[in-house]
This record gives C-alpha cells, structure tokens and sequence, in this order.
C-alpha cells in the first residue's frame, strides 16, 4: 500500500480543482472513499484545539493521474446536523474545517492517510454534530462508484458557559536567578472558576523559555512544551489526583532543578495547565502564567 505526503489548506475553498481529470468513460475506473475519519475528542467547547485524523483510499481498479499543477483530488471537511444537514455559522457560511489536497498520482489501493489540527468552531448552538469528510465533492473524477465519497464521525459542540474553567493564578520562583542545575522553590496554584467540576485535573507543564507562545511538541516519543525553535527549558511539576472542583483552588510547593539543557540569559518561567487542551473549558486563553527567570552562567 502507498502512502504519500498530504499538502493541507486552511480553507474547503483552497482545495477546489480548477480543471478535471480526464478518465475512460468504460473499462477500468477508480473509486475514491474516505477510508476512516477519527476526530481526536468526541466533544469539545467552542474555541477548543483538537485533531481531525484518517485516510483517503482508491479501492478502484485505476489510476488518477496528475492534474499538472494541481492536487490530482481533495477532500473537504465540514460540519453537519445528525440528519445530514451542513451547518452555516453566524456569518451564513458553511462552517468548514478546510482540506487536504494530493499531487501524486492516486494508484488502485493507495491510501493518503491526513492528520489536521483544527478548533471548534464558534456561533454555532451547542448539541450533537458530525464532522463530514467529501473525497472529491465537486463530482470531478469519474468512479466506479459515485455514492460512496462521503464518511462522518460524532461530534458535540458543548455549552461553554456550562464548563469548567482551569486558571493559573499563582506562580513564582525563589530565587528567581539561579544557575543551571541549581534548585530553587516552585509555588503555582490553578483553580477552577467555572460551573462544572474537573475529575484528576493534569497538573502544571513548568517550562523556562524566551516565548510565552508555548505548544506541545514531540520529543523522543514524549509530549513536551517548547517555543518554535527552542529545545529544552523543561522544569519538572507536580500534579494531583483529586477532582478540581468549582471554586476549589490546588496548591503546591516544591524544589526543583533549573533546567541544564540551554545557556544562560534573561528567560520566562511558565506554568501551564491542561497545556493539551484534554478538558473542555469555557475560556481556554487563562491556563497560563509567565515570571521572569535569570539562568546564571
């Protein structure tokens, strides 16, 4: 089975065809399916970061040929009522999740697998959704089969002022101008001022960096926090098992060690809770709190 690299686009409308591909009107045809569709949450609140995963597939017995200049096929994501109704946002556009485009040629049994990361969407009433996946939706590539080009998934959107609401609201450093490898005294605190209790909240992802602007990234199989263009900066946390409750605020202090693995200089030490965005919130901009932090030659 051949896989290929998927070029993305932040739009349905940016994967649209500008020319057909030409194919035989009999014999040997392709036949384009979405071959799996997983949003990576089944519910998520408006504004919450998560990932549309899954694989395009020619289970036909021919070849699309490459559109010279052009993705050879698209697929396009959009969201749709549980009768199959395709949902329009505030503004009346469709509410879409964008595409995936291909340009190599689609061989008989290859398979595009694609992974998006994409946000729920806002101006759109809270209940049960799907998520719709179209491989080739404007009907520009003759198949075998014409009715088998579209697979949704479950999808909820949740009222966020029903959520809860994590938010860092202590964070401090004693001392806060250390050498590397020094240990030094860690306090944060993170509460919850929303409606909902969170059962075994993660706890603080503590990271020293030059950027606030912080994601999880990959690291020798590990999900850690780190700036576009930095490696290292990471100050182990802690974490609690109990719920989170509304209202209820987690504390803690602790030693811990400066991080070794980047030079000296003038930095941010930051906290971050639910860095991942594993628990729907209504207010997914408060997770986090940055203090100034000297690493000393």
């Amino acid at each position: 089975m051949n896989k290929y690299i998927l070029t993305l686009a932040t739009s349905a409308a940016a994967v649209q065809l500008a020319a057909c591909t030409t194919m035989p009107t009999s014999g040997p045809l392709p036949d384009l399916v979405v071959g799996s569709l997983s949003p990576s949450i089944s519910a998520g609140a408006p504004g919450q970061a998560f990932n549309i995963a899954g694989s395009l597939d020619n289970i036909g017995t021919a070849t699309i040929d490459r559109v010279p200049g052009m993705a050879t096929t698209s697929a396009n994501f959009y969201l749709h009522d549980t009768d199959g109704t395709r949902i329009s946002g505030a503004d009346g556009a469709w509410v879409d999740f964008g595409g995936v485009g291909f340009g190599d040629p689609f061989t008989p049994g290859s398979s595009f697998p694609f992974s998006m990361p994409r946000t729920v969407p806002s101006g759109v009433a809270p209940g049960p959704y799907q998520i719709c996946a179209f491989i080739d939706s404007g009907e520009q590539i003759l198949e075998s089969d014409e009715t088998n080009n579209e697979t949704c998934a479950p999808f909820s959107i949740l009222d966020a002022s029903a959520l809860a609401d994590i938010v860092m609201v202590e964070l401090s450093a004693t001392p806060s101008r250390v050498r590397r490898g020094e240990t030094f005294e860690l306090a944060s605190a993170y509460s919850n001022e929303g409606a909902q209790d969170v059962p075994a909240p993660p706890g603080p992802e503590n990271f020293v960096s030059t950027s606030a602007d912080i994601t999880l990234k990959t690291l020798d199989g590990e999900s850690v926090p780190r700036a576009d263009g930095e490696f290292g900066g990471y100050v182990a946390g802690w974490g609690r098992t109990e719920d989170l409750r509304v209202g209820q605020t987690h504390r803690n202090r602790e030693t811990v060690s400066a991080p070794t693995d980047i030079p000296p200089g003038e930095y941010l030490l930051c906290a971050d809770v639910d860095l991942a965005n594993n628990v729907p919130e209504s207010d997914e901009t408060n997770n986090r709190l940055c203090t100034p932090f000297t690493l000393l030659p």
